[in-house]
């Protein structure tokens, strides 16, 4: 309808306009073009010469006219656009149709089938989309069909196969898939399958095929190389790909992080161990020319919803270590400390109960854990990391709303709501695991650092210990009886100036400052005692001998009866004065503390001299690289002023302290 639309309106046109050769080509081979052209952004091609105009047809670029009709269209990479209309399908003396290398999209028409002379049809290396219409099956004399480097999909048409002149058909670099018609394979003939998304399903009958043909015939030409990846899936643990074929024509190699793990002959479901980023490779004995490979698919540690167990031992050279039972991670170790370090075989069960339970009317979740050292389970120490879901953090608040116990809840929506507590019970367990059957009867009170972790889904929960064995959350508020309001720092004429603030202390002792170059391992260097009483409380504590870089300072709230808490983690960027030496106090009385920056690490000798110049001691200093912090005990000198002379890094200096 849309044709005779147009001829009704453009006939004249063309009768009055266009000269008497050109008015021997058919109206409706012109009238296709004109809308082909109209419908391909026809003044932005490359070259469009006397395109939509009443020069005669035949001078129109690409365009070939014979007997009044046009029966050839050649124009490769002509910047040709958009999407082929129906009426193309009007061209029916065309026998030729080449237009590689353009920017056509959408579907090829169903009204292309209609082109009964062609002979040769190429619209390979462009954008179009869809599967190939079976319409053009009825191509009787179709010899050459070129639709490479497309974006078409779907399967190979039967009634393609059905041409019996074909002689060629260039499929490659598309996405088309499934049965592939073996009417196709015949003498003298090319089929071109390469980069496609055929898999061994699809090509296993059809090569055995071609196979068979081959025996007694000759001239088929079969490609099917590089097909795209095939989907890789997880499903509960278990590693598939889909390859298609018969299992037993196929072998499967796995990899993780790409070196091969192990090879499998059949259906290739493989059952990982380790975390990972997996693929797999897959060969077929009778499709010998193609290797499938898969996607990628990362695997990572589970946190278990049943009971599991588990060990691992820690080295010296040990500096982080998971206890896991196959992909099921139970806990990490980080050893810290160097005196009591964690060493040796460690073992660790995490316990599901089947609800939440209680101790001492206090609720604590479900999911618990015991970790014990084989030695010196009572003094070891490391960083511990244990993990939970958020079902079990659910199912706490659960039971502690549908009790009204009054209780803080656990953390929801991956944000840590700094309400979690740790309480840990030393000794060994008789029975089950539960609070009350450890047997040192002494306990520690924990805030740990708080993370949502999306690779596994999970709460990880990480804090410092001394000792070790049961481990249990809630947020019963039963830690220590102390707010801390705020903890903050900074520095202040190069040292660390630390203060805090607290309220309601009852039964507080005292708070150790301890500090960490590694986030690791803190040392204690200094104590605060303190108040012990309610009201506000605001402490200080000054660092004069900080780390280059970074400092990490945390408290530990110690209670009069034995339990403490730590507070969160502070990082103090430091940065040594440019001075080689300075001295602190001055004046001095027993001990002259040194901050030393040396370049190398070297032995040097300091000397103190007195107002007339003579030595009245000498000192060997070891520094290191970097800034050291030396002491020279003065007790012996007299009151007056010295001199304390060094070389360090070949550089004399000469600095005037006073003893008292």
């Amino acid at each position: 309808m849309r044709l005779k639309h147009l001829l009704a309106i453009l006939a004249p046109f063309f009768l009055a306009n266009l000269n008497t050769a050109n008015a021997q080509v058919n109206v409706q081979d012109s009238l296709a073009l004109v809308d082909f052209y109209n419908s391909t952004d026809g003044p932005n091609w490359r070259d469009h010469t006397n395109w939509n105009s009443s020069s005669r047809v035949a001078t129109w670029t690409g365009v070939t006219v014979s007997g009044g009709r046009v029966t050839g269209i050649e124009m490769m990479g002509n910047l040709i656009k958009d999407t082929i209309p129906e009426s193309f399908g009007d061209l029916t003396g065309l026998v030729f149709l080449n237009l590689i290398d353009n920017q056509l999209s959408g579907s090829i028409p169903v009204t292309v089938g209609n082109l009964a002379n062609l002979e040769s049809l190429n619209l390979g290396a462009n954008y179009l989309t869809g599967s190939i219409p079976p319409s053009l099956g009825n191509l009787s004399k179709l010899k050459y069909l070129y639709l490479y480097s497309t974006y078409l999909t779907g399967s190979i048409p039967q009634s393609i196969a059905n041409i019996g002149s074909l002689q060629t058909l260039d499929l490659q670099y598309s996405r088309l898939s499934g049965p592939i018609p073996q009417a196709l394979i015949r003498e003298n003939f090319m089929l071109s399958l390469n980069n496609n998304r055929f898999n061994f399903a699809d090509l296993e009958p059809f090569v055995q095929a071609a196979k068979t043909f081959s025996e007694t015939h000759s001239g088929f030409e079969l490609y099917y190389q590089d097909q795209a990846k095939i989907p890789i899936y997880n499903t509960s643990g278990t590693l598939t790909a889909a390859s298609g074929g018969t299992p037993a024509n196929t072998t499967w190699t796995w990899y993780r992080n790409g070196s091969p793990v192990t090879t499998i002959t059949g259906d290739g479901a493989y059952v990982p161990t380790t975390p990972g980023v997996y693929y797999t490779t897959v060969t077929n004995s009778v499709v010998t020319d193609l290797t499938l490979t898969s996607d990628t698919i990362v695997v990572n540690y589970t946190v278990p919803e049943t009971s599991h167990g588990g060990s691992t031992t820690i080295t010296e050279s040990t500096t982080v270590a998971n206890i896991t039972d196959g992909l099921n991670i139970i806990a990490t170790l980080i050893p810290t400390g160097t005196t009591n370090k964690l060493s040796g075989e460690v073992s660790a069960e995490m316990t599901k109960d089947p609800s939440v339970n209680t101790t001492g009317g206090i609720p604590y979740v479900q999911r618990h854990y015991d970790i014990e050292p084989a030695s010196n389970a009572n003094n070891a120490t490391a960083t511990i990391v244990l993990y939970f879901t958020q079902q079990d953090f659910d199912d706490y608040n659960s039971y502690v709303t549908n009790n009204d116990l009054g209780l803080a809840l656990l953390p929801t929506n991956k944000a840590d709501n700094g309400k979690v507590r740790i309480t840990q019970y030393h000794g060994t367990f008789t029975g089950t695991p539960d609070p009350d059957n450890y047997s040192s009867g002494s306990t520690a009170f924990i805030t740990p650092t708080v993370e949502w972790r999306d690779d596994i889904q999970a709460w990880a929960l990480t804090f410092p210990v001394t000792g070790f064995s049961g481990f249990f959350v809630s947020t019963a508020e039963n830690a220590l009886p102390v707010t801390l309001i705020h903890f903050e720092g900074n520095i202040q004429q190069n040292t660390v100036v630390l203060q805090w603030q607290t309220t309601n202390e009852i039964h507080t002792k005292e708070f150790e400052v301890a500090r960490s170059t590694n986030g690791n391992s803190f040392v204690t260097i200094g104590k605060i005692p303190a108040a012990s009483t309610a009201g506000n409380h605001n402490y200080r504590f000054e660092d004069r001998f900080p780390q280059e870089r970074s400092n990490l300072y945390r408290l530990k709230i110690n209670d009069k009866d034995g339990r403490f808490t730590y507070s969160h983690t502070i990082n103090i960027n430091f940065t040594a004065p440019s001075a080689v030496m300075e001295v602190y106090p001055n004046p001095a009385t027993v001990v002259l503390h040194l901050r030393v920056r040396a370049e190398k690490a070297q032995s040097v000798i300091a000397t103190v001299t007195n107002a007339t110049g003579a030595t009245v001691l000498r000192q060997p200093l070891k520094l290191n690289s970097g800034l050291n912090y030396p002491e020279i005990h003065i007790s012996q000198l007299a009151t007056g002023v010295y001199y304390l002379n060094t070389t360090i890094d070949g550089a004399t200096s000469k600095i005037t302290f006073l003893k008292k």
